[in-house]
């Protein structure tokens, strides 16, 4: 039996009086890659904004790993493992790649020297892990787009993610930046990590997920298995 990450339930919300999410309900599975599409309005960056913690929602129930939740924020999801990577990452431009990964740390106060040389070895050993090389000292700010969402979605690793929540982010990738991430989403599945993957593109969000939620009018429309997948009927 597949292990539940998170569940959600009945999801409504509202914003200026008009209703984005209309009884939403989703789960995500352990080493899962769920896609997520819908026209734009429909509330897909909605509902990822609620699952992360940065946005509330008015009605419904959130689970993860099997344990209820109330009303949770940022610090709360990224307790449970649960990272939501934006088009504009929350990366700190004039700060090399590792010191933004080593920033949220908590014990960063007990450290002689930051980056503290315990956490160079877990980066080292994160990269390693992936099969990944990255030139850690390079300031993000010098990093294209693409690469700075790479940089995000390994930080969200290096801190022991369950869940990341990709939204909309490949809109001005190319054709190779596009498979090179899913080429590392799919590393991070085999790694345990499971993967909310928000596309409005067909021929991208059917590209690597194992299972496809349609939204529409703030409902899922349908769920589809990969071998069901048909941009015909998705349409």
């Amino acid at each position: 039996m597949r292990k539940e990450i998170l569940r959600a339930e009945n999801i409504c919300k509202s914003i200026n009086g008009s209703k984005i999410l209309d009884g939403l309900s989703l789960a995500v599975y352990e080493r899962e890659i769920l896609g997520l599409t819908g026209l734009s309005g429909t509330g897909k960056s909605v509902i990822a904004e609620i699952l992360s913690g940065i946005r509330t929602y008015d009605k419904g129930e959130l689970y993860v790993s099997g344990e209820r939740l109330g009303m949770i924020n940022i610090e709360k999801a990224s307790e449970r493992g649960i990272y939501h990577i934006s088009v504009n990452p929350a990366l700190f431009p004039c700060l090399s790649i590792e010191e933004n990964f080593c920033l949220p740390e908590q014990d960063l106060k007990a450290a002689v020297c930051f980056p503290a040389r315990r956490q160079l070895i877990k980066i080292r050993e994160a990269f390693k892990a992936l099969d990944i090389e990255v030139d850690t000292k390079a300031v993000v700010k010098s990093l294209s787009l693409y690469e700075k969402h790479r940089i995000a979605i390994l930080r969200a690793f290096y801190l022991h993610a369950k869940l990341i929540i990709i939204d909309n982010i490949t809109n001005e990738y190319t054709e190779e930046e596009f498979w090179r991430l899913g080429k590392l989403l799919l590393k991070l599945k085999t790694r345990g990590v499971s993967i909310l993957f928000i596309e409005s593109m067909l021929d991208r969000v059917t590209a690597f997920t194992d299972r496809l939620i349609v939204l529409r009018g703030g409902k899922d429309e349908g769920i589809l298995f990969r071998d069901e997948y048909d941009s015909f009927n998705i349409e």
